[in-house]
C-alpha cells in the first residue's frame, strides 16, 4: 500500500497508531523491524475492524485503502483505537497480555473486538473477565476432542482465522464464556462444558 497511498489520512492514521506509547507496552510486536510491515498490516486489520465492524481480511484492507478517510473519521478512529487499548493496558497490569496467548494476532483481535463491542462494561469486569479467560486458555487446543467449544475456539485461531466465520466464531465464544450469552435457566451450556471438561 505504502506508495500508492503515501499520505493519506488513512496511511497517517495507521502510522500514528503504530507509535502509540501504550501499544507499545504490550509488547506484542516482535522487536526485528524487517516485521513492521506486519505490524503496519495488524493495526490496519484493527482501524478495519473499527469502521466496518468484523470482515473478511483479504478484502476489506483493499477496499478501505480505496475509499479513502476524512480527517475527522480519522480522528474518530483514533479515539475508538486508544480507548481500547487504554483498556487493554489496565489488563496488560493484571498479567501481561505478552505472558498470554492473547499476544497472538488472533486472539488479541477478538480480544479487541470484545472490548470494543463492549465497551459499557467497567475495568474491574473487564479484569474478572480476563482472568476467567485466562484461566481456561491453557486448555484451550484444536486436540481438545472432549471440549467442542474450546477445540472451536482453537481451530478458529489457525485455520482460515483472517476469515469473517472464524472472527465471528471467537467473538462469540468470548461472550459466551465471558458475558453469559448463552445462558438460560439451566446456566450456561458452554462454561459448564468447559467447567466440567477442567474438573475431569
Amino acid at each position: 500500500h505504502k506508495a500508492e497511498f503515501a499520505n493519506t489520512e488513512l496511511l497517517l492514521l495507521v502510522e500514528e497508531l503504530l507509535e502509540d506509547q501504550l501499544l507499545i507496552d504490550l509488547n506484542i510486536f516482535t522487536e526485528a523491524s524487517s516485521k513492521r510491515m506486519n505490524d503496519r498490516n495488524f493495526i490496519e486489520e484493527l482501524v478495519a475492524y473499527l469502521k466496518h465492524g468484523i470482515q473478511d481480511k483479504k478484502k476489506i484492507i483493499e477496499q478501505m485503502y480505496k475509499e479513502g478517510i476524512s480527517p475527522n473519521e480519522s480522528e474518530e478512529l483514533k479515539e475508538k483505537f486508544k480507548s481500547v487499548i487504554e483498556k487493554i493496558g489496565e489488563l496488560n497490569k493484571v498479567v501481561p497480555i505478552s505472558k498470554t496467548r492473547l499476544k497472538q494476532k488472533n486472539d488479541f483481535y477478538t480480544l479487541f473486538n470484545f472490548i470494543d463491542k463492549h465497551s459499557d462494561l467497567n475495568i474491574e469486569v473487564l479484569r474478572n473477565q480476563y482472568e476467567s479467560f485466562l484461566f481456561f486458555a491453557k486448555y484451550i487446543s484444536p486436540s481438545t476432542h472432549e471440549c467442542p467449544p474450546l477445540k472451536e475456539y482453537a481451530i478458529n485461531c489457525v485455520s482460515q482465522s483472517n476469515s469473517k466465520n472464524a472472527r465471528l466464531g471467537r467473538l462469540t465464544f468470548f461472550e459466551e464464556v465471558l458475558c453469559n450469552t448463552n445462558s438460560n435457566e439451566k446456566g450456561n451450556k458452554v462454561v459448564s462444558q468447559i467447567m466440567d471438561y477442567i474438573e475431569s
